[in-house]
């Protein structure tokens, strides 16, 4: 019985290493499209948040698909976690 046990578990831990390492990650925010801060708003909770006065993007587990667009002006990006951006 004992050592049915033990193939049974070690059958189990070897198919969970056969599983991907990124289907048990937690997924980041994913923004289809353009973000564009030129417009002023932003939505919360979806990643990164924009202070207007500062001109400070900051970003966390954030990926873009197409480009970020910035307003005219001298801005600083600070980047957590993984973080990609399309073009």
């Amino acid at each position: 019985m004992k050592k049915r046990f033990a193939a049974v578990l070690t059958s189990l831990l070897l198919v969970m290493l056969l599983v991907p390492a990124a289907a048990f990650a937690t997924g980041g925010h994913t923004v289809e499209g353009d973000l564009d801060l030129t417009s002023g708003k932003t939505l919360e909770n979806d990643g990164y948040t924009w202070d207007a006065s500062t001109h400070t993007l900051t970003m966390q587990d954030l990926t873009v698909t197409e480009t970020i667009k910035l307003p005219n002006a001298e801005c600083q990006i600070n980047v957590k976690g993984n973080c990609s951006v399309g073009t």
